[in-house]
């Protein structure tokens, strides 16, 4: 018995979204596009955010879902949430708090923006200075508050 594909799932980094050109190649968004004709629905699954996303990586594969920031933000094609899943704030001090006697540097997430706890160099390593600038809300100080006392307000 032949099974048929009902979808395929792509990362970004390093799979539609190339390092080197700093875009996604033509080759792939006509793939896409192909899987697209044949009746398989384009997923994207990413640890992105939805902020880090980027318009060339919109603007060229037209994806049916978004599944973000490892598996937080589940979004339609036109990036509507369908579930959002959020750390509460005792949670989220309680991982900035294990990170930071790691060693560890971290962005913090949220759906259409994102804010650096630390590491702003490791980030523009990956993401570009111009494209953070563009993205990111701001670099969050080391004690994490509620939204009613933003300290990036």
């Amino acid at each position: 018995m032949k099974q048929e594909i009902k979808a395929a799932i792509f990362d970004i980094d390093g799979t539609v979204y190339d390092y080197k050109t700093h875009r996604v190649l033509p080759s792939t968004v006509r793939v896409i596009e192909q899987l697209r004709r044949q009746g398989i629905r384009v997923i994207i699954a990413s640890g992105r955010s939805s902020a880090l996303l980027g318009q060339q990586i919109l603007n060229s594969i037209h994806p049916d879902y978004y599944v973000l920031a490892n598996g937080h933000e589940l979004l339609d094609s036109s990036i509507q949430p369908l579930r959002l899943v959020r750390f509460t704030l005792e949670q989220t001090q309680r991982v900035a708090d294990r990170a930071g006697a790691l060693g560890i540097h971290m962005m913090l997430k949220f759906h259409r923006f994102n804010c650096i706890y630390s590491g702003w160099q490791e980030m523009v390593s990956v993401f570009g200075e111009t494209a953070l600038l563009n993205r990111i809300s701001n670099i969050v100080p080391r004690r994490i508050t509620t939204a009613r006392t933003s300290p990036w307000a």
